[in-house]
Formats: structure tokens, sequence, C-alpha cells
């Protein structure tokens, strides 16, 4: 087995960090905008909410300028980070892997073949 680099180290504490720091959305949730119209005024308001990879309502966020479109924005930025995160560990481990085989490769069209 090869031992893990430094920036897989390094990778998996910004992860921690990253999830001590608050709220980390679900996966494929996102924050929609939708419209109302006063019917009596006939001013339209625009509002968010937060609805899961199959565009179902999950939670009233409220409008920009509230405290949870903040913390839900800040919640999906942490997901994705996290999510970039560990697709470079994958790539990483993939290249720790690959020098290995490409050695027993080498070693194979090297090595004589006797007829």
């Amino acid at each position: 087995m090869v031992p893990d680099s430094p920036r897989i180290d390094e990778i998996r504490q910004e992860i921690a960090r990253i999830e001590a720091e608050g709220l980390i959305a679900a996966t494929g949730t996102v924050i929609e905008k939708y419209t109302t119209t006063n019917k009596q005024s006939g001013r339209t308001y625009e509002y968010y909410r937060l609805c899961d990879s199959k565009g179902r309502f999950l939670v009233h966020i409220g409008n920009s300028k509230s405290e949870w479109y903040r913390i839900f924005q800040e919640a999906i930025q942490r997901r994705n980070y996290i999510t970039e995160l560990k697709e470079e560990l994958k790539l990483l481990a993939i290249a720790q892997q690959t020098p290995s085989i490409l050695t027993q490769q080498q070693t194979q069209l090297k090595s004589p073949t006797t007829a």
C-alpha cells in the first residue's frame, strides 16, 4: 500500500474544518426563486425556497435579505466545496496507484520472452 501524500492529509483536514463550520446542504438541494403578486396592490414579491433534487419544496427561506437565505447559501457552498475536495482525493488516490501499475507493466515489457 502506498502511504498517504501530504496533500491527501491536507484535504482531509480541510474537509473536517468545513464540516465543523456549520450546516452542510444535502446532495442535490438547491435554492429556487419564486414570485407572488399581491392581488390588492399588484406588487410583485420575490421569495426563495429550498428544494430537493426533484424540485420538491423542503423549506421556505424568505427573501434574499433573510438570515435563512444566507444560512442555506453558505450550506450549499460548503457542500459544493467538500464535493470538489472529495473529487480531488479520488484523483490523488488514482495517481498514487498509477505509478506502481506502470512500473509493473514496464517490468513485464522489459523481461525477455523465450520462444
